[in-house]
C-alpha cells in the first residue's frame, strides 16, 4: 500500500475533518469515485469526438452495462 502525504489550508482541513473525508477508507472511495467519472468523461469525449463512427444501439447498450457493473463493485484500493 502506498502513503502520501497533502498539504490542505487549514479551513479547508478542519472542514474535511468535520465532514469524515480525511479518513483513509473515505479518501479511498473518493478516489476510486473521481476515477470512475474522469473514465467515463474520456469515453464520452471519444464518443462525441468529430471523427468516429456514431454508436451502434449495442454499443451503447454495452457502454452502459460497463459503467454499472463498475457503480455495483465496491471502491477497494
Amino acid at each position: 500500500m502506498t502513503s502520501i502525504e497533502i498539504h490542505l489550508p487549514d479551513g479547508l482541513a478542519q472542514a474535511a475533518a468535520r465532514a469524515g473525508l480525511l479518513h483513509p477508507d473515505r479518501l479511498i472511495q473518493l478516489i476510486a469515485r473521481q476515477l470512475r467519472s474522469q473514465a467515463l468523461l474520456e469515453r464520452l469525449e471519444r464518443i462525441r469526438a468529430p471523427e468516429s463512427e456514431a454508436m451502434s444501439a449495442e454499443d451503447i447498450q454495452v457502454e452502459i452495462d460497463a459503467v454499472r457493473a463498475q457503480r455495483r463493485r465496491p471502491a477497494r484500493a
